[in-house]
Formats: structure tokens, C-alpha cells, sequence
């Protein structure tokens, strides 16, 4: 089911928190960092730090002695992170880190409750996040009036669009997908799957995403595109009878190329990163590795690098790896190992 409509959510509710300020000393650890590096969290299974690693550079820890880090998000400009980490209730607080004066603050506390799904909107100055209580609420808050909204959405995979104005995520308990505007509004639904949401273009006019179809019984996705002025959805790539999955679709340099995450019957069951054109047409495989499960792609600012991580899905000690492609020389590096969540800082 596919719908456009407005909706107001009346659980929307105003709640101002206290905050703490902690200076971070540079001898504490706290690391500067360049437009074109990556963070990153390492030891994902244990201690959970925030690593950071430039081109030439080995990785460094980006906040020294700052553990069990369970989520993070950057703003545009790079002046500002949030991250969530584990506090002694066995849940989460959440951090707003200044990156040039060094300070960072606790703007809210989730007690015993996990709070994750960290996304910034540097347009609005919003913060959504999920608190995975009972029932779980998307959240969206104000780091400086510390108003907060609350909508009851177990939300996943959250992306603001570039200019701000829209929120998509995954619905885990209506099995949708949801974009809503910035104040809480629906604007549209679709039923999906975990997994299948795609990129924004960069002027945030289109979206991509990925639905399942059952061509003649046999399982597949299409990629779809919404554009945002007028609410249609237009069928981009028909898997057909080919029995292909397509995860993650993200436009590549312009709208008429996409990259995206595939796997399926004839090509084997790890995903692999390929770029197509919107015809489906393969124009560069760019991982073959069918020893490796390749996901959590992301493209730096000017679309000439990839960031991506693989698991070895046949070794029951494979740690997930990070790999940076570069388009232009089509060579491989290895960032980290036991590493996950990586981001370009901008």
C-alpha cells in the first residue's frame, strides 16, 4: 500500500531537560579531524570507542576513554556530533560534542531505556533519535530549547532529506516505510521491508526505495522513486524473473546512476556493491567477493569514494572489516577491523 496524505500526531508533547557541561581538555585525547576523514565505531562487541582515520593516517581514537558509544551523528558542517552511550542504568544518555571549542554536554537521558538511530537535521537544528522503551517513540528534540516531540514510530534507518524538510524511516511495527515533514506530519507511506530505504538526491527532490515483487511466484525487487513536489512514484528498475534483491539504492554523481547493494539466486546470496545506470544496466561491479556480505555503504561529498564494511559469512571469528573504494584509481584500502558504523566527516 503506497498513500500521501497529511496527518498531525497528537502525542506530540513539549519537555525541557536539564543538560551538564564536560570540557574535553586536549589532553583528554579529543583528536581534530578534516573534511574527507572518516569516524567510525571500533570493537563494536565490547568497548565500543569512536575512531577516527584520515587518508595516510593510521586509525586513532577520536574521544579517548569514552566507551560503550552505541550510536553517533554529525551535522552538516561538521561543527557538532551527538552520540549515544551506555550510562549505569543499562541504558543510554545522549551527547552533544562541540568540535572547536572541545566541550560536550548530556542533552538527554533514556535511563534504562537504549536510545539509537541518531540523526541530525543542521537545516532545523533537530535532533531524531529512537528510545527503545515500552512502547518504542521516535523522538525529535531541540539540543538548545531541549523541546521534544514524541511520535509512536519503532523507527529505523533514519535519513533527513539534504534541505531539511523530510524525514524517512522504517517502521518496524506497521512494516512501512514513513517520510514525515519536520513537524511531525505525514506525508507518505508505503508498505516495505527492513533494509530497502535509498538515498536522497542531493537537492532532495527525489528519494529511492526498494520494494519486494513476486514476478510469476518468483521472489525479486523493483527500485522505485518518489518524487517529493508531486507524490508520484515511478518504477526505476524491474527485477523481473531475475530473482535479484536490490538493498539500499543511493544516486551516484547524478540522478541518472545509482549504486546499491545486490544479491540473489544466480549471483549468490553475499551482497555485492554494483553501480547500474536506471535501465539496470551493470556499469561497474565494484565488489566480487562472494566470501563477503558487503553493506553499510556510504559515498564521501563528491561521490569519488566509498566507504563500505564486509563480513565473512562462512568464518565464525570474522570481525567486520572497513574498505574504502576509490572510483577514480578503482583501487581497494582497508581502514579497520572489528570496526562498523562508518561515516565521512564533512
Amino acid at each position: 500500500m503506497m498513500e500521501k496524505t497529511l496527518y498531525h500526531f497528537a502525542l506530540a508533547i513539549g519537555i525541557t531537560l536539564a543538560s551538564c557541561v564536560v570540557p574535553i581538555s586536549q589532553d583528554a585525547g579529543f583528536q581534530k579531524i578534516q573534511s574527507g576523514c572518516l569516524l567510525f565505531i571500533h570493537d563494536p562487541s565490547e568497548r565500543r570507542e569512536l575512531w577516527s582515520w584520515c587518508e595516510g593516517e593510521k586509525p586513532q581514537t577520536f574521544l579517548k576513554d569514552v566507551f560503550g558509544i552505541q550510536d553517533y551523528t554529525i551535522s552538516a558542517d561538521g561543527s557538532e556530533l551527538f552520540y549515544s552511550q551506555s550510562n549505569n542504568l543499562r541504558g543510554t544518555d545522549i551527547w552533544r560534542l562541540v568540535v572547536k571549542t572541545k566541550r560536550r554536554e548530556k542533552i538527554h537521558t533514556c535511563h534504562e531505556f537504549s536510545c539509537t538511530e541518531l540523526n541530525y537535521n543542521s537545516t532545523t537544528g533537530d535532533l531524531a533519535f529512537v528510545e527503545v522503551g515500552q512502547p518504542p517513540s521516535l523522538i525529535l528534540l531541540n539540543p538548545q530549547t531541549r523541546e521534544m516531540k514524541a511520535l509512536p514510530f519503532y523507527a529505523v534507518d533514519l535519513s533527513f532529506s539534504p534541505n531539511g524538510q523530510f524525514l524517512v524511516f522504517w517502521d518496524k511495527n506497521a512494516n512501512q516505510i514513513i517520510i514525515l515533514d519536520v513537524d511531525g506530519s505525514l506525508v507518505w507511506r508505503a508498505d516495505s521491508q527492513e533494509g530497502l530505504i535509498g538515498e536522497w538526491a542531493k537537492d532532495s527532490s527525489y528519494i529511492l526505495f526498494s520494494s519486494n515483487n513476486y514476478w510469476g511466484g518468483i521472489p525479486g525487487m523493483n527500485i522505485y522513486s518518489l518524487e517529493m513536489n508531486s507524490g508520484n512514484v515511478e518504477l526505476i528498475l524491474d527485477s523481473a524473473n531475475q530473482q535479484i534483491e536490490y538493498y539500499n539504492p543511493t544516486f551516484f554523481q547524478s540522478n541518472e546512476y545509482m549504486l546499491t547493494a545486490v544479491r540473489g539466486s544466480d549471483i549468490g546470496y553475499a551482497r555485492q556493491l554494483w553501480l547500474l545506470n536506471l535501465n539496470g544496466d551493470v556499469k561497474r561491479q565494484i565488489t566480487k567477493d562472494y566470501n563477503y556480505d558487503h553493506s553499510a555503504f556510504r559515498l564521501n561529498g563528491d561521490d569519488s569514494k566509498l566507504i563500505y564494511q564486509r563480513f565473512a559469512l562462512n568464518q565464525a571469528d570474522s570481525q567486520t572489516e572497513l574498505w574504502v573504494y576509490d572510483f577514480q584509481s578503482d583501487d581497494f584500502y582497508m581502514v579497520a577491523k572489528n570496526a562498523t558504523d562508518p561515516r565521512w566527516f564533512p
